[in-house]
């Protein structure tokens, strides 16, 4: 079992502006290594800035949030957007799975919604997290 309670784990909400410097680097590095991805480093900044998304800081890397609701069902979720870390395969985010909850809670949604293609994660979420694919898309460019 994963151990995602760890009390000292507390991500600071930071401000783009003043973490542009190293948030940026970061967001280029994962366009270029994931093509299908359609938002811009400026698109983060500017949801960031405008206060539709919220930048969280951890020694380890960093997390994009923003609160969506559902179309549909109406149902809130906290959509963890974007997730960075400084050294891959540290499965960091679990550390904070707890306080994230708490941050959704806080924004009243009923979910928490983690958008990942690593699919060496799924197992971790799937298993003792309790979370549940929604979907997967698969996408081919019409030439």
């Amino acid at each position: 079992m994963v151990n995602t309670s760890h009390a000292d784990a507390r991500p600071e909400l930071g401000d783009i502006r003043t973490e542009w410097y190293r948030v940026k680097p970061a967001l280029e590095e994962l366009l270029a290594a994931n093509k299908h991805l359609q938002w811009r480093p400026t698109h983060i900044y500017t949801e960031c800035y405008n206060g539709e998304a919220d930048l969280w800081l951890v020694p380890e890397g960093f997390a994009i949030t923003k609160a969506v609701t559902d179309t549909w069902s109406g149902r809130r979720r906290l959509l963890v957007w974007i997730g960075y870390t400084y050294k891959r395969g540290s499965k960091a985010f679990l550390k904070y799975l707890n306080y994230f909850d708490d941050v959704a809670k806080e924004l009243g949604c009923q979910d928490l919604e983690i958008w990942s293609d690593v699919a060496e994660l799924e197992p971790y979420y799937t298993g003792a997290l309790g979370f549940e694919v929604m979907a997967r898309a698969y996408v081919r460019e019409v030439v």
